[in-house]
C-alpha cells in the first residue's frame, strides 16, 4: 500500500494536467512494484484536490481521523 501525503502544483502551472500526470506516474510505479492499493487524505471542502483524486479514479470513502495535541496549550 502507498500513501500520497499531498499533491501540490505551483499556482502558475495549475489546470495544465501536472497533478494528473503525477498521479498517473505514481499509479504506473505502483503497478510495476506490485502495489495494489493506495490512499490520500484531504479535507472535505478542498474542491481542487477532491476533483483531482476523483478524476484520477479514486473512490471517496468516509474516514475517521483522530488528532492529538502534545503542546502545553
Amino acid at each position: 500500500m502507498y500513501l500520497v501525503y499531498d499533491v501540490d502544483v505551483v499556482e502558475s502551472h495549475r489546470r495544465r494536467g501536472v497533478g494528473t500526470a503525477m498521479l498517473e506516474r505514481l499509479a504506473a510505479l505502483a503497478r510495476e512494484r506490485g502495489i495494489d492499493e493506495g490512499f490520500v487524505l484531504t479535507e472535505p471542502d478542498n474542491d481542487a484536490a477532491n476533483g483531482l483524486y476523483a478524476k484520477a479514479g479514486g473512490v471517496r470513502s468516509e474516514v475517521v481521523m483522530w488528532d492529538f495535541a502534545y503542546g502545553d496549550d
